[in-house]
């Protein structure tokens, strides 16, 4: 029984992380207060998004294109995030059952990992679009954006876990 509870706890901490890998790909067409480029947009939350954009150079033509794509975009993206939270909520909520139903949780997950993948593939979409858009120049400067921000993410990682396995952070049960 603790290998089934140790199996779900991880499976539920993976579904999650990959939740919020999903709502990065859907903050990367919403605006935050600012506007598109404004304070409190959240483009970083699954990529390097939106602050990338700022350091392309976009002209406002370019600007405007992207502005446009997202909004053509803002309805499809709009649903995916009203699927999400209900999905996230009913695969907590069966993780959360005692005792565990593995087969209500695998189904929750299943739930959850389409509207994910749905996300993935929008967003996929959108980042094609908007590269399309973009001089070569800005395309690879934005390359090496990306690259620098999954260097970083990754120096980030080996740091959480270094910290986990000297002690610092108890394991997650």
């Amino acid at each position: 029984m603790m290998s089934n509870t140790r199996t779900v706890k991880m499976t539920v901490v993976a579904l999650s992380t990959a939740g919020v890998m999903a709502l990065g790909a859907l903050a990367l067409a919403q605006p935050g207060p600012g506007g598109w480029h404004g304070p409190g947009s959240h483009g970083h939350m699954g990529g390097p998004g939106v602050w990338a954009l700022r350091q392309l150079d976009l002209s406002d033509e370019q600007r405007e294109l992207v502005r446009s794509i997202r909004e053509q975009h803002r309805a499809e993206l709009q649903a995916i995030s009203e699927k999400l939270q209900p999905a996230r909520e009913a695969l907590t909520a069966a993780a959360m059952t005692v005792p565990a139903d593995e087969a209500e949780i695998q189904a929750r997950a299943a739930d959850l990992a389409a509207v994910q993948t749905e996300a993935a593939v929008l967003h996929a979409g959108i980042h094609a679009e908007v590269f399309q858009i973009l001089t070569p120049e800005q395309q690879e400067k934005a390359k090496a954006l990306h690259a620098e921000w999954q260097e970083r993410r990754a120096e980030f990682r080996q740091r959480h876990l270094e910290r986990r396995q000297s002690g610092e952070h108890p394991p997650q049960n």
